[in-house]
């Protein structure tokens, strides 16, 4: 070997390597003085090793020292960032975010919305309470289906349309609160998404804008259901089917009709021939059995003493009233005039007598008229000494959106007449005994379906 490539001469030692630094990287020699530093190197004991011991204790030496610079080196965790919070309180946080901004967005009637199963006000006004609600998609797709509904049934019966819309209207108040919940949620969702730099204070301002309620809705939602109920009739009328549009358009049904005031009813029909009801066919002892109106024409389905059931076209002025009359069948006899022209039978005119004393009280032209002349109580507050019947069952109901418990109770008038009244809030303190007399003080209301009693006292 040439001398002058030995650092340390005729020694014959391996040259000391840099040392090496803690994070594992070799340090860059300088370019300049190489010779200068590897003996600077060796001479501040850089790795611990004397120049001139042998050969093997240097290399033993330079292995351990590199061996302790390994396990040095290993790189330093980094700590952990403790400002985040858990994922739960996120959660949380957005839980309390969202109720805040559903109860923006419901506004009035919060509480009965998120917790009644039934809705008053969607029963009585269903697509109209939508639009009240601002769910204008749900109210139109209601009033198409309410529609459908009752053109289908009236084209079966008269009865049978009536059942199913209230049938649907019973749907409507169960699942009103679940829809309009649902329909919030999603607008809110949406709202979050299209403002996420917004302030939970600034949400809660859009959400009250965007949910709450509108009046002017309402309005917007009878004339684009006008619109559509007039589409929907002049197709019924194009294809054939019995509605207002054809019923107006048909010039054997623009018939004047006078009511005299005693049953006996006159039409004046386009021809200029007038019919009187009493020439018309004479049918005894009927009841009325259904009631449907499409448009301008109403159909009643009429039960002879038999039991047999057949159609009929109403050709008198009062048909609201003579609807009514079978509510009271138990009371009174019903003979009806009618007049057939094809298949088709219509009523011009009938008689009403009491049961009892088989009078004629014709005359009676409204519900009250009749009731009195029957001698049922009118609307009002009245006291009378009644026999108590029967004590019945506890049910609850719900008036202007408060439900209340009661109990029914059956009592017989002086007339032997039957009537079912609801004791509201009764807690049974009265003892009252079945087959004694009391004095009731009750109240008449009209009800949905037919006149209600309530007891106010009993003594």
């Amino acid at each position: 070997m040439n001398d002058s490539n030995n650092v340390f001469g005729n020694n014959n030692v391996t040259p000391t390597p840099q040392p090496i630094d803690t994070n594992g990287v070799n340090p860059t020699p300088k370019t300049d003085n190489s010779t200068t530093n590897m003996n600077s190197s060796v001479d501040n004991n850089a790795v611990g090793v004397n120049p001139t011991q042998p050969q093997e204790n240097f290399n033993t030496q330079m292995n351990n020292n590199i061996s302790n610079n390994n396990i040095n080196s290993t790189p330093t965790p980094q700590p952990v960032n403790n400002n985040i919070p858990p994922q739960q309180s996120f959660s949380s946080s957005n839980s309390l975010n969202d109720d805040d901004l559903l109860k923006a967005f419901i506004g009035n009637n919060y509480e009965k919305i998120t917790t009644r199963p039934f809705n008053i006000a969607a029963f009585f006004f269903n697509s109209l309470y939508m639009c009240y609600r601002k769910m204008f998609g749900y109210s139109i797709l209601t009033f198409l289906v309410f529609l459908v509904v009752y053109n289908v049934g009236n084209a079966v019966a008269p009865a049978l349309s009536f059942i199913l819309s209230v049938g649907l209207w019973i749907v409507i108040g169960l699942y009103a609160n679940k829809l309009y919940l649902s329909y919030a949620k999603k607008k809110i969702a949406i709202i979050k998404a299209t403002y996420p730099q917004k302030s939970n204070e600034e949400l809660k301002s859009i959400c009250a804008t965007k949910g709450g309620t509108s009046v002017g809705k309402i309005f917007l939602g009878l004339l684009a259901q006008f619109g559509i109920a007039l589409v929907v009739l002049f197709i019924m009328a194009l294809i054939g089917i019995d509605s207002f549009i054809g019923d107006f358009f048909n010039p054997n049904n623009w018939n004047i009709i006078v009511n005299d005031g005693s049953g006996t009813n006159e039409i004046n029909d386009n021809s200029g021939n007038n019919s009187s009801s009493t020439n018309g066919t004479l049918l005894e002892n009927v009841s009325v059995n259904g009631y449907g109106c499409t448009g301008s024409k109403c159909n009643v389905t009429i039960e002879t003493s038999d039991g047999n059931s057949e159609d009929y076209v109403l050709g008198i002025s009062n048909s609201d009233f003579f609807n009514k009359l079978g509510d009271y069948k138990d009371y009174i006899k019903l003979d009806i005039y009618y007049n057939k022209k094809g298949s088709s039978k219509t009523i011009v005119g009938y008689k009403i007598y009491l049961k009892s004393t088989n009078e004629d009280i014709s005359s009676a032209s409204t519900e009250s008229e009749l009731r009195e002349k029957i001698g049922l109580y009118s609307l009002g507050t009245h006291t009378e000494t009644m026999t108590l019947k029967e004590i019945g069952t506890t049910g609850f109901g719900f008036v202007d959106d408060e439900s209340y418990t009661y109990t029914e109770y059956t009592f017989v008038d002086s007339k032997n007449i039957e009537y079912e009244m609801k004791y509201k809030n009764d807690n049974g303190s009265s003892n009252l005994t079945e087959g004694k007399q009391y004095s009731v003080t009750f109240e008449v209301s009209e009800g949905i379906f037919d006149y209600d009693y309530y007891i106010q006292s009993i003594k």
